[in-house]
């Protein structure tokens, strides 16, 4: 019998593997392991496996339990695309890089604050070479980084952006003038060991003056206590 020849799409499928499977030398499902039935390593496997937990093993159990808390959060959908995403290791092999590498990416001209720090999460080499970077753009997008497809030169290692720093620093390179994202000098305000935050109980009077201005028309109640001040307030919408 002819072998179905396989489609692109199946080539692209996750499959396991019976040597990842505990049935396989570990604990027998039938009347033997599977590797003395004549299955072989390296096979698709069927519906009955289970993985081979003790591979695990020589990982530091403290490893997995930072692991578990990383994912306790995903959804299953996002969890599937992540373990989609692990299984094409050999694919980021071939462009030199591996998931989760830092990389630099530069957005604008060649200066040094056109440089910003990505983390590698997909990559594909069927067709175009395409690297999938996300990165919160120097803290300006935390609460939704942003993902970026770029082509493989592009993408700047760590040992690379280092001489690629050098050069820009000997030309001057440093900040573009044409930026509108140009960080600004922070003055840094000075606060002695000594100093303590104000309390309800040691805040000059002139304080609840001003709040009662800000509060308006909402309704409040502020009662003197010996025991120190009681707020009740309700505020309009």
């Amino acid at each position: 019998m002819l072998k179905k020849p396989e489609s692109k799409m199946a080539k692209l499928a996750v499959h396991f593997k019976c040597g990842d499977c505990i049935h396989f030398e570990k604990y027998p499902k039938y009347e033997k392991v599977c590797s003395k039935l004549g299955v072989e390593r390296h096979a698709n496997a069927p519906i009955c496996f289970s993985p081979n937990i003790f591979k695990l093993q020589p990982l530091p159990s403290d490893v997995l339990n930072q692991i578990g808390l990383l994912f306790k959060d995903f959804t299953t959908s996002q969890a599937r695309i992540l373990f989609a995403l692990l299984k094409t290791k050999k694919t980021f092999a071939r462009l030199g890089l591996a998931f989760g590498m830092p990389v630099y990416i530069c957005l604008g001209p060649d200066y040094l604050s056109n440089y910003y720090r990505a983390y590698v999460i997909g990559a594909s080499v069927y067709g175009d070479r395409v690297v999938y970077v996300t990165s919160d753009l120097n803290r300006r997008q935390v609460s939704k980084a942003t993902i970026m497809a770029l082509l493989p030169d592009s993408i700047f290692t760590v040992s690379k952006f280092k001489r690629k720093r050098k050069v820009l620093g000997k030309k001057g390179r440093l900040v573009d003038p044409g930026s509108s994202f140009i960080m600004r000098g922070v003055k840094k305000k000075e606060v002695t060991i000594e100093y303590e935050p104000p309390t309800m109980e040691t805040v000059p009077a002139s304080w609840f003056d001003k709040f009662s201005k800000q509060v308006g028309s909402s309704k409040k109640k502020i009662k003197n206590l010996k025991k120190g001040l009681e707020f009740k307030i309700r505020l309009t919408k």
